[in-house]
């Protein structure tokens, strides 16, 4: 007797002739609402996929430490395959979406980020309305003057916002892969906001975020932000390319200080804002003929500097 799955029919798979219908639909194919809304799905079925798959993980564990058999689970297994297989169907959907674009080029160029990312950053963004780098970060909540009453409408879009987090993961998880230019901007400057943490110069940010919320002393994160930790030993923590812990750094001389958590995510901001200014470089210029009506700054201490874009469509052309 066959498996279960052998008797259940498997997910339509994207084909020649679907995609074929797609493109006869219009010369964007996929239009901007599709694309928004099959981003979305995606990440909603890989959530899914992921919870259902620890569950399983965690039954046949559970099993396993009592003595016991793992339980058979062929029907469970058989709807993860679904998921992932439908996964993989949107990504081919997309994929079409973001190639029929007129910046393609553009993300081809750009380790980290692939065709969902790259399309929903497309479907998100309207060009059009962006006439500086800084209303994408706005529009992607990425702006920290920010901010909101109870019962207003955010001001920001959170789908956006949600996209540019997994951006700036991702930036994280290739910063060693050759080529990986906005995986190195995150590293270096990383090292940079550790060096900062560690002289002092987010002491009165730690004391003002320990005020403002509610922290639980038992927490790591209280132990940074109430200078319970010491910088030498966080020093030599990171020195020997280790990460700093409470273990490794607790002191009662230490200095208030950002926990890691907070200066990791100060570095992949970093990064996604550069990116994003680099985005709407060549995005304004594919639209308009010219480059953006002023130079966009990214901000280094005080200090403005004008970053050119890496990825360059001449480039591509002499590829090609």
């Amino acid at each position: 007797m066959g498996n279960l799955s052998d008797f259940l029919e498997p997910i339509y798979r994207v084909n020649k002739d679907l995609i074929a219908m797609i493109r006869q639909e219009g010369s964007a194919g996929i239009t901007t609402t599709e694309a928004r809304f099959l981003v979305d799905l995606y990440y909603q079925i890989q959530k899914f996929r992921v919870q259902m798959n620890n569950r399983v993980k965690g039954l046949d564990r559970d099993a396993t430490k009592a003595g016991n058999e793992p339980e058979p689970h062929a029907a469970i297994d058989w709807v993860l395959a679904q998921a992932d297989a439908l996964e993989n169907q949107i990504k081919r959907l997309i994929s079409i979406y973001v190639a029929n674009h007129e910046m393609a080029w553009f993300f081809d160029q750009t380790v980290g980020i692939g065709p969902v990312l790259a399309g929903g950053l497309l479907a998100h963004i309207d060009i059009s309305k962006a006439q500086t780098a800084g209303a994408i970060w706005r529009f992607a909540g990425l702006d920290p003057t920010q901010g909101w009453n109870k019962g207003e409408k955010r001001p920001f879009n959170g789908q956006l916002k949600t996209l540019c987090w997994k951006i700036g993961d991702s930036f994280c998880k290739v910063q060693n892969k050759e080529g990986a230019i906005y995986g190195q901007i995150y590293r270096e400057r990383k090292a940079r906001e550790w060096n900062r943490n560690l002289n002092g110069d987010f002491s009165d940010q730690a004391a003002a975020k320990l005020e403002k919320h509610n922290i639980g002393k038992s927490t790591d994160a209280y132990h940074w932000y109430a200078g319970k930790c010491s910088a030498t030993k966080a020093r030599a923590m990171l020195e020997s390319g280790d990460t700093p812990t409470i273990a490794g750094c607790k002191s009662d001389n230490g200095i208030p200080m950002l926990p890691p958590a907070h200066i990791d995510q100060r570095a992949k901001r970093y990064a996604v804002k550069l990116f994003l200014a680099h985005l709407h470089h060549r995005w304004y210029e594919e639209a308009h003929g010219n480059p953006p009506p002023a130079p966009y700054i990214i901000e280094h201490g005080g200090h403005a500097h004008f970053l050119a874009p890496p990825q360059n469509k001449i480039q591509e052309a002499e590829n090609d």
